[in-house]
């Protein structure tokens, strides 16, 4: 059912931003209307889970506040980062997914997502965001926090190979993931 309100929804803004080009003859007043009618979308979303079960959050950018709580249920409130393109909150046995979806080009526009989170006190937690400011409080089970960002490199081909670029990009990863290895091999 989701899918088929975020259908329509596209569909509407699509419509009105080409009204608005067709009248205005510009695409930058259309890209604007549409982020307007896209922004702040409010959330209140609950669903009954396992207890000892896993919480996985994903929250590209924006303030998470997470809430050990003594129900079986899971609750995500707040408001959805302006480019949101819809939250993802679900129940598959044990695993409860919450993960904020944004478009990959201009992620950095705009504000991020603020979202309370309430979650059973025994529950498992995986958090991951890329900028994101995560407060976990009262989450008696396992937490596991990670802060990610993207990395794209770019070579010029005419001088390195591409094996050669790509056994770089794996090094630099594995760097960035673990730094006191660097420090180890160094000392």
């Amino acid at each position: 059912m989701r899918f088929g309100l975020a259908f329509l929804r596209i569909m509407e803004i699509h419509e009105k931003t080409m009204a608005l080009w067709a009248r205005t003859g510009c695409l930058v007043a259309a890209f604007f209307a549409a982020d307007v009618i896209l922004a702040d979308e409010k959330v209140d979303e609950t669903l009954s889970v396992d207890p000892l079960g896993t919480v996985s959050i994903h929250n590209p950018r924006g303030d998470i506040e997470i809430t050990g709580w003594d129900r079986d249920e899971v609750r995500v409130a707040g408001r959805l980062d302006d480019l949101a393109g819809g939250l993802v909150f679900r129940v598959d046995g044990d695993l409860t997914i919450i993960r904020v979806e944004l478009p990959r080009s201009n992620a950095n526009w705009g504000d991020g997502s603020e979202l309370d989170i309430r979650v059973p006190r025994s529950t498992t937690l995986r958090v991951d965001g890329l900028s994101s400011d995560i407060d976990v409080r009262g989450v008696q089970g396992e937490i596991a926090v990670r802060s990610m960002f993207y990395l794209s490199p770019s070579f010029d081909h005419r001088v390195i190979d591409g094996a050669v670029a790509a056994r770089f990009t794996e090094a630099l990863k594995a760097v960035l993931e673990e730094p006191e290895a660097l420090l180890l091999e160094l000392s």
